[in-house]
C-alpha cells in the first residue's frame, strides 16, 4: 500500500535510449531506482553531469515513463494516461533558464497562465496569482514587464507560475546555474519559505554545496544509480564524495578545511553564521584557557 506520507515512489525504475535509425544500441540511462520522497520534504538531487539526475527527475510528472519499473504521485502511476493532468498539477517542474518557461510579458499575467489553464473563475485565479507573488516576493513588481527582470526576479516569477497550480511537490533542474550570487539567494529563498511555510515539498538538482544546508535528504547519483540517500554530514565530511559528486567549492568549508590543516579542530559546517559562531567560541575559550 501507497504511504499516506508518502508523495512520490519509484519502484525498481529503469530508464533506456537508443535510436534505430543511427543504428544505436540501447542505453540504460537509469538503473533500478528505488526511491520515495515524503510530503514536506525539501530533497537535494547530486551528481556529476551524465549521472541521470534530470532524467530521474522528469519521471516525476511523467515527461518520461520508465522503461522497466513504476513511478506513483499520490498513489497514482505516471503510466495512467487519463491520470496525467492530475499529476501534473500535483507535481510542478522549473528548469534552469526561467526565460523557456515565461511566454507572457507582464508579470501577473505570466503567473497566471497555468491557472486558466486549469479552467478556474476569475475570482479563484486573481486569487491563486496574488498568494502565489506575494509567497515568492514578486507581488510589488506584478505589473512589470517580464523582460525588465533580473535573472533572479524571472525564476521567482517561473516559480510562481508553477505554485499558483497549487502542486504538492516543486521540482527545479539547477534553478540558479545561470544566476549571479544575488539571483541564486533569492531563489533559494523562495524556495525555503515555500517549503517551511506552504509544506511544499521541493525536489533541488543543484551543484552548489552553499544550497544543501537547506536540503532535509540528499540522494547521490553515479552512472545512473543512487549510490547515497544521506545527509549532508555525511557529504561534506567526505571530501572524496564531494569530488565525485562535481560540488561547486564552498568558501565556508573551505574554510574549515584550511583551519583543519593547521590543526585548528573546528566542526565542519556549509551554514556561514555557524562556521562565525563557531569560531567566536573557540576563540572566547582559547582567551578563558590563558
Amino acid at each position: 500500500m501507497f504511504g499516506i506520507d508518502k508523495l512520490i515512489s519509484v519502484k525498481n525504475v529503469s530508464f533506456s535510449a537508443y535510436s534505430e535509425e543511427k543504428g544505436e544500441k540501447q542505453r540504460f540511462i537509469l538503473k533500478n531506482i528505488n526511491l520515495e520522497i515524503a510530503k514536506g520534504e525539501f530533497v537535494a538531487i547530486l551528481g556529476k553531469n551524465g549521472s541521470g539526475k534530470s532524467t530521474l527527475v522528469k519521471h516525476f510528472n511523467g515527461i518520461l515513463l520508465p522503461s522497466e519499473g513504476k513511478v506513483l504521485v499520490n498513489g497514482i502511476d505516471t503510466k495512467d494516461e487519463d491520470k496525467l493532468c492530475e499529476i501534473r498539477q500535483k507535481v510542478g517542474m522549473v528548469f534552469q533558464n526561467p526565460d523557456n518557461q515565461i511566454i507572457s510579458a507582464i508579470v501577473e499575467e505570466d503567473v497566471a497562465f497555468g491557472p486558466e489553464n486549469l479552467g478556474l473563475d476569475r475570482e479563484e485565479i486573481i486569487r491563486r496569482v496574488e498568494s502565489a507573488l506575494k509567497a515568492v516576493g514578486m507581488y510589488d513588481l506584478r505589473k512589470h514587464s517580464t523582460d525588465m527582470l533580473s535573472g533572479g526576479q524571472k525564476q521567482r516569477v517561473a516559480i510562481a507560475g508553477v505554485f499558483a497550480m497549487l502542486p504538492s511537490c516543486i521540482v527545479l533542474d539547477e534553478p540558479t546555474s545561470m544566476l549571479d550570487p544575488q539571483g541564486r539567494k533569492e531563489v533559494i529563498n523562495t524556495l525555503v519559505k515555500l517549503n517551511k511555510e506552504s509544506g511544499t515539498t521541493i525536489v533541488l538538482i543543484t551543484h552548489n554545496t552553499d544550497e544543501l544546508v537547506y536540503a532535509d535528504r540528499i540522494i547521490a547519483m553515479e552512472a545512473g544509480s543512487i549510490f547515497k540517500d544521506t545527509s549532508l554530514k555525511e557529504i561534506i565530511l567526505n571530501i572524496e564524495y564531494s569530488k565525485a559528486l562535481g560540488l561547486n567549492s564552498s568558501q565556508c568549508l573551505d574554510l574549515i578545511y584550511k583551519l583543519k590543516g593547521k590543526g585548528i579542530d573546528i566542526p565542519i559546517t556549509i551554514d556561514e553564521n555557524e562556521c562565525i559562531n563557531n569560531l567566536a567560541k573557540m576563540i572566547e575559550e582559547d582567551k578563558m584557557c590563558r
